[in-house]
């Protein structure tokens, strides 16, 4: 082993020994040189001090105390290069204990380190002590080395405490021994307990709290500078702790930190008492003896941490009485507010995962319930705030009266809250075909009060003086709420709504046809054939669509001809119940917000969207008439003058002949005049004509139209705390008419509706081959001759 230079360093001064052979040098002959420099200092003899050295290798510091150890970090000093080996002198705590070196050595190992200074001034006041016969050495140590109290993963830091007086380096224990036991304590509030673990300021204070400002009084000065230095602050790397001395905002944010240092600990605690003006609370395993003690600041806003025994000598339970649904929601609460309804199973993992905690199905779902609350709001108070929410969109008005052709369709669809309701909504269409909302409105259920209601406010909103027309699929109280309100507007049925009723009682794949092909007849004499086919097939059919939709206008050559809307049924209005399906559970405020946000983000995508188009026609309704031109050029068209045209259409048998007359635009089929665009007749007489599509498009299926529909757009709306509230009275929630049973979430499907697909797994017979039956629903189980129960047992018993 090569030579290296031997340094030995005490209190920032360095004496160098010179260059040494390793082999040649034992620990006690470097103690002999240590002893040089620190006889100055009272350290006659190596029983009082303590050598350390850095180990090159992992950069940590090691107590030198066997020649093993010497001859290890000599051979890690070669490898690794280095050619000084440097020793530090540490004083020994106390070394009237012969077991001191030893404790010493074990806690340098495991991190705590201390000072030399430090130890220089503890070893003075242990000297103090002993001589007034108060205090013996491993009571000092005991302090010291409790490594468990503060064992979190982190390394341990002891702070010097130059100006802490003899009598405060005292044992938890000796201050329950002194004050008797923890009975006593809880008698009263204004004991002495703690008082040694404490400094001076901190003993004046505990003055002001166990007496009146006229008795004793600290100063306001220094009172304020205590409760700067001692305020409780959450860790640097996010964890709570309890210090002694610690002042907190009141009782209830000692509890909390409380209730998170016990649950990162996982004991459970028996509470003697806890009140605004005091707490006290120990350990729930008995002869544990860990407490916690606290007292409120007379006169002064604080709370104060006066009592704490840090030490568990009790088995970890793993379990806390304090882990109810109402924390767990606080934590669990970042996951609503990303997805409301998130999985339970999910929720569950996480909480095992952070907190190591199990918890039950049911608990979870109380907390995802607590977890909405507290990101979306309460049902109840959101009905109170109902009245601040004022909202008058003129963006919505200006789409209506400039862009939108006078066409609304209104529905109704359940809330899924806590106080159910219904929400209404009124929707329009744009110039590409797409939805519009116009307006909405949170009520009880629909009737004829509530929709007029609605109505007469949209009414008053929305009307220019154009001829409206209204879809809906029949709506209780609709009947006598439109023409009160818009006397002068159209109305009409949807008719899928008005076969799903018709198919209850006149099933079959026949009539079915017929009554689509008459609801989709865009003239007269179509509708008459098809219906005479249903009478045909089936008088009492015939009979209950000319008794239950006598009134509405259901059938295609009876609609009106200014809105230019060619559609048999309100898909429009149950898109928009299907877009806002992921809000209709939350509170009333927070689900009108939601849409709001998501209107406004639709009307800026679409405006952005409508200056990108390349045509002046919209390119869905472009996509439509390249599909109706390919359909008219298999027609044979005839000119008659005056851009008048006889168009033969073979798709017909026989075939058909119908008039085309471009300058009135219009159609024998009847088409053109309802939808507003060119039938495949018109098409295919425009192609003979050579004539542009766009002279034959009007202006509310134009890109300009489209732009005219988004060219305002929603003004934001600020925070919910910066609104002024009003004089306006509150309104109440909504009375609950609880149902029997769970309350169902998902709506009911009609008959006619496709079915909703299975997750369940497609199963193949093991017995026929078939699919989708199992061997116990096969036909032919009983013809296969399978082995029974006993005669299998029997065989493997034979073996």
């Amino acid at each position: 082993m090569s030579t290296m230079e031997l340094v030995i360093s005490f209190k920032g001064e360095k004496h160098h020994v010179g260059m040494i052979n390793p082999e040649d040098w034992t620990v006690d002959r470097i103690k002999a040189e240590a002893l040089k420099i620190t006889t100055v200092h009272g350290l006659d003899t190596v029983g009082k001090i303590l050598l350390t050295v850095m180990n090159p290798d992992s950069k940590v510091k090691v107590v030198l105390d066997s020649e093993y150890g010497m001859k290890c970090l000599f051979g890690f000093h070669n490898l690794m290069g280095v050619t000084t080996f440097e020793v530090e002198v540490v004083p020994i705590l106390c070394p009237q204990n012969p077991d001191a070196p030893l404790i010493q050595s074990l806690l340098f190992n495991l991190g705590v380190h201390m000072s030399s200074e430090v130890i220089d001034i503890l070893n003075d006041q242990a000297t103090a002590t002993i001589h007034e016969g108060e205090i013996d050495e491993d009571k000092l140590l005991s302090d010291w080395s409790d490594k468990r109290s503060d064992s979190d993963g982190e390394e341990l830091v002891v702070q010097p405490i130059p100006t802490m007086p003899v009598d405060d380096i005292v044992s938890v224990d000796d201050i329950d021994d002194s004050e008797g036991s923890q009975d006593s304590q809880c008698e009263s509030d204004s004991d002495g307990g703690g008082d040694g673990l404490l400094d001076d300021d901190t003993r004046a204070v505990e003055m002001v709290v166990n007496s009146s400002d006229d008795d004793i009084n600290v100063g306001s000065v220094k009172f304020t500078k205590y409760l700067e230095k001692h305020e409780y602050k959450l860790d640097a790397d996010g964890i709570y702790r309890l210090r002694l001395g610690d002042v907190f905002r009141d009782v209830n944010h000692f509890r909390q930190v409380l209730h998170e240092v016990m649950i990162r600990k996982e004991f459970n605690i028996s509470i003697k008492y806890s009140e605004p003006r005091r707490y006290f609370a120990t350990c729930k395993e008995a002869g544990c003896p860990w407490f916690v003690k606290g007292a409120r600041l007379n006169d002064r806003n604080g709370f104060w941490l006066r009592g704490y025994q840090k030490k568990h000598e009790c088995k970890l339970t793993k379990k806390s009485v304090k882990v109810t649904s109402t924390w767990v929601a606080e934590i669990m609460k970042g996951h609503v507010a990303i997805d409301a309804n998130v999985m339970i199973s999910l929720l569950k993992n996480d909480m095992q995962e952070k907190f190591r905690l199990k918890i039950e199905k049911l608990t979870m779902y109380r907390v995802r319930e607590k977890a909405s609350i507290i990101v979306y709001g309460d049902h109840s108070k959101g009905y109170e705030k109902l009245f601040q929410f004022f909202v008058a969109f003129p963006a919505q008005r200006n789409a209506f009266l400039n862009g939108c052709r006078p066409f609304i369709e209104i529905d109704g669809c359940h809330l899924k809250g806590k106080y159910g309701g219904v929400l209404l909504v009124a929707v329009a269409s744009d110039a590409n075909k797409g939805i519009v909302p116009l307006a909405l409105c949170v009520c009880e259920i629909e009737n004829t009060e509530t929709w007029t209601w609605f109505l007469d406010y949209l009414h008053s909103y929305l009307d220019d003086g154009r001829q409206v027309t209204f879809y809906s699929d029949r709506q209780k109280g609709l009947l006598n709420a439109i023409p009160n309100t818009w006397p002068t507007a159209y109305h009409r049925a949807c008719c899928r709504h008005m076969y799903a009723n018709f198919v209850k009682e006149h099933a079959g794949a026949n009539l079915r046809t017929l009554f689509w092909k008459a609801a989709k007849s865009s003239n007269k004499h179509d509708y008459e054939e098809a219906m005479a086919h249903i009478k045909e097939e089936k008088l009492a059919a015939y009979n209950w669509l000319e008794r239950e939709l006598q009134g509405y206008t259901w059938s295609m050559h009876t609609y009106d001809r200014n809105c230019k809307v060619e559609r048999t049924d309100n898909n429009a209005s149950e898109c928009f119940n299907s877009w806002i399906l992921p809000y209709r559970d939350r509170p009333a405020l927070s689900m009108l917000e939601e849409i709001r946000c998501r209107l406004m983000k639709r009307f800026t995508k679409k405006r952005n969207e409508g200056n990108t188009w390349q045509k002046t026609i919209a390119p869905r309704i472009y996509k439509e008439l390249d599909q109706t031109f390919k359909k008219g050029e298999k027609m044979i068209v005839q000119p008659s003058g005056d851009l008048n045209f006889q168009v033969m259409d073979k798709s017909y048998y026989p075939a058909r002949r119908f008039i085309v007359k471009l300058k009135d635009r219009t159609c024998d089929c009847g088409y053109w005049e309802i939808a507003g665009l060119p039938c495949c007749h018109a098409m295919a007489a425009i192609g003979y004509a050579r004539h542009e599509i766009e002279e034959y498009i009007p202006f509310c299926f134009t890109k300009q139209a489209y732009i005219n529909t988004y060219s305002v757009m929603f003004s934001p709306i600020p925070d919910e705390r910066t609104w002024e509230r009003g004089d306006m009275p509150l309104i109440d929630p909504l009375i609950v008419r609880k149902k029997i049973g769970r309350t169902k979430k998902c709506r009911k499907r009609a008959a006619t509706e496709p079915k909703k697909h299975s997750r369940r797994f497609f199963v193949n017979c093991l017995v026929c081959g078939g699919s989708n039956h199992s061997v116990r629903s096969c036909p032919l189980r009983p013809s296969v001759a399978r082995p029974s129960k006993a005669t299998s047992t029997n065989s493997q018993l034979s073996i």
